[in-house]
C-alpha cells in the first residue's frame, strides 16, 4: 500500500504500521503508528492485504474474510458505499470459506475455498470487478463472469489480474497502458481477457502482480515476465520502451519465486531467496542503498544478504 503496511507474526496475529486515518489498522483508532499495532479482535490471521485507504485479511481459525478502513465506493464488501470509516474488521457480506485475498485502491477481489470461484467488489466503472456489467459500485462481493476455477488474483489500480487452475492467465479492466497485456490496444475489458503468448504461469501467491500501470508474473519455469507502462523502466526488460502490449521477459535470465508491482517500480524474490527492485528510483524505493535514478533492470537489494520470502 502507498500509506500503511501490515503483516501476519509467526503467532497468526496481523500487525500494521504507517497512515492510520481511515482506519487501516483494524484497530478500532485512527491514529498513525511508526511502530506495528495490533489488528483488533485479537484474532489469528491466515493473510492480511493492504491498499491506499483500506485492509482486507482472511482469518485462519474459519478461512471468513474481513475488510476495514474506509467504505466509499463499497470497497470493504460490507453492503456499504458512503464515505464511512471502519476502523475494526468487518465481515464481508454473504460470509463463506475463502483462500485468497488482493486490496486494491478501489476494489477488492478473493477465491473461495470450497470451489475456487473468484469475486469482486467495490468500484467497477472500468470493468476490474470482471462481472461483465462495468457498474459503478458494487458493494457486496459478484462473481467474476465464467465458472473456471482460479488459484490467484492481484488487484490493481482500476484492473485485475488472475491465474486460473491449470496455469491461464487472465486480466481485465482499464487497459489505458496495456497493462492487460492481451496484445491489443483496448480501452477497457470488462470480462477476464487472457494474457498473450499463451504460457503457462506458477499458481503460487505472488505468482502475478497488478500494480499501478504494469503488470509481472512467473511463467511455470521460473521466468519472469512484465507489461505495460516502462515509463521509468519498471518492465526490468532492459529499456525504457514506452508500452508494452503483451509479456516481456525480465532481464538477466533469472528464476524468481514471487513478484510484487507498486507505482512506477515492481520488485521481486529470485529462487535463492535474494530480492531485487526495479523502475523508478526518485526517493530509495529500490532499496539498492543509493538514489541513482530509474533502473531499467533488477537491482540487487542493499541488504546485507538476508534472505526474503
Amino acid at each position: 500500500a502507498d500509506k500503511h503496511n501490515c503483516a501476519v507474526y509467526s503467532d497468526g496475529t496481523g500487525w500494521c504500521w504507517g497512515r492510520n486515518d481511515y482506519g487501516e489498522f483494524g484497530n478500532g483508532t485512527t491514529t498513525d503508528s511508526d511502530i506495528p499495532v495490533e489488528v483488533g479482535g485479537s484474532s489469528k490471521w491466515k493473510m492480511i492485504s493492504t491498499s491506499s485507504n483500506h485492509t482486507c485479511g482472511i482469518k485462519d481459525t474459519d478461512d471468513s474474510l474481513w475488510c476495514w478502513g474506509y467504505a466509499a465506493a463499497g470497497r470493504l464488501g460490507n453492503g456499504d458505499t458512503s464515505s464511512v470509516v471502519y476502523d475494526t474488521p468487518q465481515a464481508i457480506s454473504g460470509g463463506g470459506e475463502w483462500e485468497m485475498v488482493s486490496a486494491g485502491p478501489v476494489h477488492s477481489c478473493a477465491i473461495k475455498k470450497t470451489n475456487k470461484s473468484l469475486w469482486c467488489w467495490g468500484a467497477g466503472s472500468r470493468g476490474q470487478l470482471g462481472d461483465g456489467l462495468g457498474t459503478t459500485f458494487q458493494p457486496t462481493p459478484v462473481e467474476v463472469d465464467g465458472s473456471d476455477s482460479w488459484s490467484v488474483v492481484s488487484a490493481g489500480d482500476q484492473y485485475t489480474c488472475g491465474i486460473q487452475v491449470g496455469g491461464g492467465g487472465y486480466c481485465w479492466g482499464y487497459d489505458n497502458n496495456q497493462q492487460l497485456g492481451n496484445g491489443a490496444d483496448d480501452t477497457w475489458q470488462m470480462t477476464p481477457s487472457p494474457i498473450a503468448g499463451g504460457m503457462t504461469w506458477k499458481e503460487t501467491p505472488a505468482a502475478i502482480t497488478a500494480g499501478r500501470d504494469q503488470t509481472c508474473a512467473i511463467e511455470i519455469g521460473g521466468a519472469g515476465y512484465c507489461w505495460g507502462d516502462d515509463t521509468y523502466g519498471q518492465l526490468g526488460n532492459g529499456a525504457t520502451t514506452g508500452v508494452q502490449h503483451s509479456p516481456q521477459p525480465i532481464s538477466g535470465g533469472a528464476t524468481w519465486k514471487t513478484m510484487s508491482g507498486f507505482l512506477f517500480f515492481t520488485c521481486g524474490v529470485k529462487m535463492d531467496d535474494s530480492g531485487y527492485c526495479w523502475g523508478r528510483d526518485n526517493a530509495g524505493e529500490l532499496g539498492n542503498g543509493t538514489i541513482t535514478g530509474d533502473q531499467e533492470s533488477p537491482s540487487a537489494l542493499d541488504d546485507g544478504g538476508s534472505s526474503w520470502n
